[in-house]
């Protein structure tokens, strides 16, 4: 990081937006963090210590600009040409200009620049000041003393260069940057802290957390419809629709208001807290000290019995849905589930009373005499443009189900138990097909089925069969021409057995990739004709992640920047050991731009390219090893090597896993740079995290960065002998034998 000595007029100075007026003991100790102060007293004594008992050392006059090189609660020490000494705080004004964060979100980090650790986070429209720009960063100080970093593409200025203390904490429209209120909050679900891929944060004064992952840790089957920008779950009796930007959400056809709307925070749903943790049945205690949630599902003992609610007359009772009924109705229940065979409906009371059908088309309405529906339920599930409406309602003292088909989708209906239980399948059906191009002459074709699916895969010349297991045709046609130079048709023909046959017959060879959405409701065929594939040439090229003036993450002792370079040139020298021809984007401490990594790996025609890292987080317990790729569904050139970038990826996890740290796992579509812009298989390692007492001491030692070194030529050995093109001598070391675990550890 560059240091600041200078004070310039035209620099631009801040420190955020709330120190109350123990701002006075902002200044950061040492000239590392100088701020500029303006002398606002006609004649300021300078004394050398602080205090009015120590000896005046020299003077400045009013509008002097100085360097404020520390300070304390009453006296700032300072720097003015080549006199050094202590003035007192009231007499000097700090140079500032205030600046509003316009992004959603905007990262605090440990440094001026991306490769420094991330320190907390600000929401749109906070207001800052600060006490120094350098370069494309400001430098802000949190109300707890520490100095911190903000891009300057995520702010912009909203008045002129002042020389004022920034506004008291209870200063109305101030808002207070603190660290630990820059930190996302911590959920725990039943005791244990759960981790996310996009952390829980504070917006608007309430907690938001991400939507699918508490769902889904509670039971609950969570469903996205991108059309309609909406989230349905369900689990038991009960059915959830909430809708992004929408202040209401529907539980059971009952509409319950929310907070703050539902958004999406870096490709994640992010909901308010106790709308997702009270929805399935949980109870959500938030502790605003430790900035911790706490939601509890499991019940230790059974809870008292609900006293008699005195507003309900002698002999009757209050079921669910508040609706006064008498206690001689026999109940009516109504699941709705998505399983293997298909959407299911079930209509069944809990007595004697028949359900009577009424059937006409697609339209099903069940009503049962002398019944209540104890939950009742609205829910809509789309077709592809048609819907599935069901609608489970009370109607004075009879109970009554209305189920829409939409037109053309076959359903099975059946009754049991002597008419007491009624229930509707509605098998998987495609429900649309659609055809694109991408590239210069790429081709893609998506299948869109009602749930998910799984499929098989077969080459033959110019055809590939893929066969659709546990689906039907529905209303999707027989045959689909195209006039292309490469597409000529698709068919689906059904085979018996719930099974779709689909066939794609090009006009000459071609590359085929096959892969699904991450719901497995749509089927992604994307192929580019045989000639048009560019052969590799063997090359690996490895890259040491930062370099130079971008130092990556600091721990107490190592930067982040020098284990990945002595871990790469490990990896580098085995492979060569190995016959394979390497090339590095950097064998020095030098600064790499991005963009170039990228560039040259294309540029070699590599056939492997792997980027080294460690990782950092705020908690310093935060620890272990992961893996990155990207092939995003909405990219098809890198799409087309989804199954290759995967592959790789997991045979580097699958070796790292043996260095015995956490395991973090594989990870895919994180818009990480260097994997965006390869054209080939590539991937990320983060080998140990940095900011880690533990991990960090291992990664101080040489046996245990052999050891990850080894791991990850073994995993781009392995991927290599794969491929015939490029086998290579499969005798690499078992490093488990090979190094003794118990000597690499702190």
């Amino acid at each position: 990081m560059k240091q600041s000595f200078s004070c310039k007029k035209n620099i631009i100075f801040l420190s955020t937006i709330v120190f109350s007026f123990c701002l006075l003991a902002l200044l950061l100790p040492g000239p590392a963090h100088a701020a500029t102060g303006v002398v606002g007293a006609g004649v300021a004594n300078i004394r050398s210590g602080p205090g009015t008992d120590n000896a005046v050392v020299g003077q400045v006059i009013e509008n002097t600009e100085v360097t404020i090189l520390a300070g304390g609660q009453d006296w700032y020490q300072i720097q003015y040409q080549n006199i050094s000494g202590w003035i007192s705080s009231s007499l000097v004004d700090l140079k500032t200009i205030p600046l509003e964060v316009t992004t959603e979100i905007a990262n605090l980090r440990k440094g001026p620049g991306t490769s420094y650790q991330q320190a907390g986070q600000l929401q749109k429209g906070i207001r800052l000041t600060g006490l120094e720009q350098q370069g494309d960063w400001y430098q802000i100080q949190a109300a707890s003393g520490e100095f911190l970093y903000i891009s300057a593409a995520l702010v912009t200025p909203v008045g002129n260069t002042s020389s004022q203390v920034p506004p008291a904490a209870d200063t109305p429209g101030a808002a207070a940057v603190n660290i630990s209120e820059a930190l996302p909050p911590q959920v725990y679900l039943d005791q244990k802290l759960m981790r996310f891929d996009v952390d829980p944060l504070i917006k608007e004064g309430r907690t938001l957390v991400p939507l699918r992952a508490i769902f889904e840790a509670v039971g609950a089957e969570v469903r996205w419809d991108e059309a309609a920008q909406m989230v349905t779950a369900g689990k038991d009796s009960v059915f959830v629709q909430l809708q992004l930007g929408n202040s209401i959400a529907l539980v059971n056809g009952m509409v319950i208001p929310l907070d703050v709307p539902a958004q999406i925070i870096s490709n994640r749903t992010l909901a308010p807290l106790r709308f997702a943790g009270e929805t399935f049945g949980g109870q959500v205690d938030w502790n605003a000290d430790t900035r911790t949630v706490h939601i509890k599902t499991r019940t230790e003992e059974a809870p008292p019995e609900t006293p008699p609610d005195s507003g309900t007359p002698p002999g009757q009772e209050k079921p669910a849905g508040n609706q006064i009924v008498n206690p001689n109705l026999q109940e009516v229940k109504i699941s709705y589930s998505q399983e293997n065979e298909g959407i299911k409906i079930v209509v069944e009371v809990t007595g004697d009373k028949r359900i009577r059908v009424n059937e006409n088309g697609g339209y099903i309405s069940y009503t049962v005499d002398q019944s209540y529906v104890a939950s009742p339920l609205y829910a809509e599930e789309k077709i592809g443009s048609q819907i599935l409406y069901i609608d489970g309602k009370n109607n004075q003292e009879q109970a009554e189900v209305n189920i829409t088909i939409p037109s053309g989708i076959s359903y099975e209906r059946s009754s049991e138990n002597n008419g007491t239980r009624e229930t509707i399948t509605v098998p998987n059906v495609i429900t649309g097909v659609e055809r694109e191009t991408f590239g210069s002459s790429g081709e893609r074709v998506i299948v869109r089925t009602l749930l998910p699916v799984t499929y098989t895969e077969n080459l033959q010349r110019n055809t590939m069969k893929i066969f659709l297991h546990g689906v039907q045709k529905g209303m999707t046609q027989s045959r689909y021409t195209y006039s292309s130079p490469l597409l000529s048709q698709v068919q689906f023909t059904e085979t018996g057995g719930r099974m779709v046959n689909m066939e794609i017959d090009t006009n000459e060879a071609a590359k085929y990739t096959v892969g699904q959405s991450d719901d497995r409701k749509e089927l992604h065929v994307l192929f580019i004709p045989s000639k048009n594939a560019v052969p590799k040439n063997g090359v690996v090229v490895l890259d040491a992640g930062h370099g130079g003036s971008e130092i990556g993450a600091r721990g107490t002792v190592l930067y982040e920047k020098d284990v990945n370079l002595d871990i790469t040139l490990r990896v580098g020298k085995i492979l060569t050991g190995q016959g394979i021809k390497v090339e590095y984007t950097r064998t020095t401490d030098q600064t790499v731009p991005l963009n170039d990594i990228a560039t040259y790996a294309n540029m070699m025609n590599a056939v492997v390219f792997v980027s080294i890292h460690n990782n950092s987080h705020g908690n310093l317990s935060a620890n272990g090893t992961e893996v990155y790729y990207y092939a995003p569904i909405d990219e098809p050139d890198l799409y087309m090597q989804k199954d290759e970038r995967e592959r790789l990826a997991s045979l580097l996890m699958d070796q790292l896993r043996k260095l015995n740290r956490a395991d973090r796992g594989v990870k895919n579509n994180i818009k990480l740079l260097v994997l965006r812009k390869t054209t080939m298989p590539s991937a990320l390692c983060e080998v140990a995290f940095i900011s880690n007492q533990e991990e960090e001491q291992l990664l101080m030692q040489d046996s245990f960065k052999q050891q990850a070194a080894q791991l990850i030529a073994n995993g781009i050995l392995q991927y290599m002998n794969e491929n015939p093109d490029y086998q290579v001598n499969p005798s690499y070391p078992n490093v488990t034998d090979a190094i003794d675990l118990t000597q690499v550890r702190p």
